[in-house]
């Protein structure tokens, strides 16, 4: 009895730890219509799973004088975000969903110190907003 048991409890370890991958497909029957509706005829997205996000302003404050991207574009708020760009590729077209429902198409241009593993810094247009965003957790897609 002991044996089934332990068998049973390992399998489910097995399970339960199970790497996920970085990347998956994600069909546009299974994504909500919000996200597809970010979608130009022909392009296809790509689920990158959960993100970390956390928001900086365009001043001095927030982006240490920089007033350019890592692409050499200018900031935008509500356009720009910064990424780890050995998991996003710089250029790349992203759309976010975040916790309150809300989905939201954004270009990767930039980097930063702080911006390491599944996390993206959002730019948006004050020091105001950016802490009141705070930091949320996001569903992220690759647009393809």
């Amino acid at each position: 009895m002991k044996s089934k048991f332990l068998a049973a409890w390992m399998l489910m370890l097995c399970i339960l730890t199970a790497s996920v991958p970085l990347h998956t497909q994600a069909s546009k029957k299974t994504v909500s219509k919000k996200v597809t509706s970010l979608l130009d005829a022909g392009e296809d997205i790509t689920s990158l799973g959960e993100f970390e996000a956390t928001f900086y302003c365009p001043g001095h404050c927030c982006n240490g004088g920089y007033t350019g991207t890592a692409l050499g574009t200018a900031l935008k708020p509500g356009k720009t975000i910064a990424v780890d760009k050995s998991i996003i590729k710089l250029g790349s077209e992203v759309i976010i969903k975040y916790p309150n429902g809300k989905v939201a198409r954004y270009r990767a241009e930039d980097t930063g110190g702080a911006i390491r593993g599944r996390r993206i810094d959002v730019c948006v247009a004050s020091h105001a907003e950016a802490n009141r965003m705070g930091r949320q957790k996001i569903q992220v897609y690759i647009v393809k």
